[in-house]
């Protein structure tokens, strides 16, 4: 099964840092101002995640 065919909420590593985050746990959530399907495992991460990866890379 490929991994690009599966729904956002199917991953299960943080963009960020890859910790894995288990399925249906409460931290496995979607941040606001995101405009493409990726998971975070925390707010922090999501703020460093933009921060080190330029923007015109992103669909």
């Amino acid at each position: 099964m490929k991994a690009y065919g599966r729904r956002p909420y199917d991953l299960c590593h943080c963009a960020y840092c890859r910790l894995y985050i288990r399925p249906g746990r409460g931290s496995r959530r979607m941040l606001p101002g995101l405009n493409y399907s990726r998971l975070f495992c925390d707010p922090e991460c999501f703020r460093l995640f933009n921060q080190s990866r330029p923007h015109r890379d992103l669909p």
